[in-house]
């Protein structure tokens, strides 16, 4: 049985200790390296190609965010989960603009983190419960701050498409999509993919910054 190659990177060595320890008790999950710094992070990544890094935002010499971008950038199959102890939003947006495809706190339990690996490692995108909100907030607040000038690739989506990505960006998952446009979800999921391919995007998240960026949500006054 295949393994999940993790590389976990945090410059508090208990952190580290303790992160090994949870992911010791999973079968399908190997951790293949450990850096103590966001450089090291990208020099490990480029080494060893982990499916999945565990990713510090805080950290010397490189932090996080950067260190995401650089290991993105050099091979974009690599995914990124972030886990820190950073609850500002603006934290959490910068790592998803970065190309991560989570945001987890530390106070994650060993079960939720075992199953948040495994959900980035099969493409998914997962977030704190408790930060999701403070996300949309942010997107609201991004959509009412932008000047709404067209991006080139917006204008590849059909007015389908369009609706589907506002839809998403505020947060509603296939199915709860589909019933709000009365097709199914499986037409949804083809909608998300088509989406997704033609905006040159990852997941769902970066969809969602996209989609703020573009006014297609909207803001709170």
């Amino acid at each position: 049985m295949y393994r999940i190659k993790v590389l976990v990177a945090d410059d508090h060595v208990i952190i580290r200790e303790g992160i090994l320890s949870m992911l010791s008790s999973s079968s399908v999950i190997e951790v293949v390296g450990e850096a103590t710094d966001g450089e090291e992070a990208v020099r490990i990544a480029k080494a060893l190609i982990p499916d999945v890094v565990l990713m510090d935002i805080n950290m010397p010499n490189l932090d996080g965010v950067t260190a995401t971008e650089r290991i993105i950038a050099e091979n974009p199959h690599i995914k990124i989960l972030v886990l820190t102890v950073s609850e500002d939003s603006q934290d959490l947006v910068k790592a998803i603009k970065a190309g991560a495809r989570g945001y987890l706190l530390k106070d994650t339990d060993k079960s939720a983190l075992i199953k948040a690996i495994e959900a980035i490692y099969k493409g998914e995108s997962i977030i704190n419960p408790a930060m999701a909100a403070d996300l949309l907030d942010e997107f609201r607040h991004m959509s009412k701050k932008s000047e709404r000038k067209p991006h080139p690739l917006a204008t590849k989506l059909t007015d389908r498409e369009q609706e589907v990505l506002k839809l998403m960006a505020e947060g509603l998952d296939n199915k709860e999509i589909g019933k709000k446009l009365f097709v199914s979800e499986s037409t949804i999921k083809n909608h998300v993919s088509n989406i997704l391919s033609k905006l040159q995007l990852e997941n769902r998240i970066q969809a969602a910054v996209f989609a703020a960026h573009q006014g297609f949500i909207n803001p709170k006054e």
